[in-house]
């Protein structure tokens, strides 16, 4: 039994093979999903960011701590039940199915084993990418708890096991695909390049008129992501081109429609602080995080397929399909041979 498992970890799609068909699986996924996907992901990456802003320069923020605090909670676990939307559809998607009706009574279980488990990862996630080992494990077991936490069950306990369990599995295959797209390793990555940029613009702010050379941002962005590409390859061409969008966009609304805004007031060497990297890091977030949830709710279906065959039926009525639609036509090219 060992022997036969280790067989068929070993023989389970590669990374870069299941990053490419989760890529697919979204565009073919309805367009809805996406939306109900931002509709929860924005409000909190919204919200959260305003909370950075107010907390770290407002001087009422002592009195609003509490409130905000409850505010950005509330707007966690409504992004968390979202996103576990999209995952289970994502996973109805892939056995040609439904997921189920969406009653009031599952919308109330998937949301209690939503907020009984995902907080736990603000502090685990984060601790585990310190450690570096145990990351991939922890980080798959909060996206597998997505797809399995469906509403079907209020058991957490049983839904832990299994999302578990599922992340456990495959362990390269995690790996390759964590370090291809995950934005967590973008943190410490854009952390460290992005305080050498500051510190960069910083001395180079002592340079006369230099409010006038936009573009040193632009090439120190660039610079920085192609630093970061060891570390996260499609995140760090996501920092690149979001980094050079935001830059730019005033610099261009200035130059064609005279538009003046902070950034040309205030120069380029502005731009490197805490809020922009914040607002960088949780826009690639939002470019990346879909890829991620598609990727898990793949290896869910893979991982549940071992012991069920449901992929192989699912490929058997596919063919069977096929075969449906072309056999009209292959009954008229027989008529026509015939005739």
């Amino acid at each position: 039994m060992k022997h036969a498992r280790k067989i068929r970890r070993q023989t389970a799609i590669n990374g870069l093979d299941l990053v490419s068909e989760a890529i697919n699986l979204l565009r073919i996924a309805p367009g809805r999903l996406l939306v109900a996907y931002y509709a929860g992901s924005v409000p909190f990456v919204l919200g959260f960011l305003y909370f950075w802003s107010d907390m770290s320069r407002s001087s009422f923020a002592h009195d609003r701590c509490l409130q905000f605090s409850m505010a950005v909670a509330g707007l966690f676990v409504w992004m968390k039940c979202w996103q576990s939307f999209f995952a289970i559809e994502l996973r109805a998607l892939l056995a040609h199915g439904t997921p189920g009706s969406w009653t009031p009574s599952r919308i109330l279980r998937l949301v209690a084993v939503q907020t009984a488990v995902q907080p736990y990862g603000l502090l685990l996630i984060p601790v585990s990418l310190l450690l570096v080992l145990p990351f991939h494990a922890t980080h798959a077991f909060f996206q597998n708890t997505s797809v399995v936490g469906d509403g079907t069950s209020s058991n957490v306990l049983a839904t832990v096991k299994r999302s578990w369990s599922q992340a456990r599995l495959w362990p390269a295959q995690n790996h390759f695909m964590l370090w291809l797209a995950s934005p967590w390793l973008l943190l410490p990555a854009m952390g460290v390049f992005f305080t050498l940029g500051w510190f960069i613009m910083s001395l180079m702010s002592a340079i006369p008129g230099i409010e006038r050379y936009w573009f040193l941002p632009v090439l120190l962005v660039c610079g920085i992501s192609a630093m970061m590409f060891p570390f996260s390859p499609a995140g760090s061409v996501v920092v690149g081109n979001l980094g050079t969008l935001i830059i730019i966009s005033p610099v261009l609304l200035n130059k064609l429609m005279g538009v003046q805004n902070l950034f040309t007031m205030a120069g380029p060497h502005k731009v490197f602080n805490v809020t922009f990297i914040a607002t960088l890091f949780f826009l690639a977030y939002l470019c990346l995080d879909p890829v991620i949830k598609a990727v898990h709710a793949l290896r869910c279906f893979y991982g549940d397929s071992r012991r069920s065959g449901e992929d192989i039926l699912v490929e058997l009525r596919s063919i069977a399909a096929t075969g449906r639609q072309t056999q009209p036509a292959d009954s008229r090219t027989t008529a026509e041979a015939i005739t």
